[in-house]
């Protein structure tokens, strides 16, 4: 098997493909923690929020992202600032032709 790795002037490892880690805290109250990987290439990433029914619920990223190891949070919020109800939803990352999602509960 062949590993190919890409180091930054700084030593730093950048990570050999896309993905989207599991959340923290899960469940939550408050804020969860996404964090998601972007290879050397970088390049356009996207993610949403989703409810069950498949209806987008808020943007937490929408763009261009360097390589390396990236977090966003989300706040339980919709795209209007309201709080959401306790119940299960759907983070959904895609950059070009990779897509993951995981399961995010909210509490209370």
């Amino acid at each position: 098997a062949t590993v190919h790795v890409t180091v930054d002037v700084n030593g730093t490892v950048a990570p050999a493909r896309f993905a989207l880690r599991a959340p923290a805290p899960n469940p939550f109250d408050g804020a969860v923690r996404l964090r998601y990987d972007v290879p050397a290439t970088g390049g356009p990433v996207r993610i949403r929020v989703h409810d069950v029914h498949g209806r987008l619920v808020r943007v937490l990223v929408d763009g261009h992202q360097a390589p390396g190891e990236h977090a966003v949070q989300w706040d339980g919020t919709d795209h209007a600032g309201r709080i959401v109800p306790p119940g299960l939803y759907l983070a959904r990352m895609q950059a070009g032709a990779f897509s993951e999602v995981r399961r995010v509960a909210r509490i209370r």
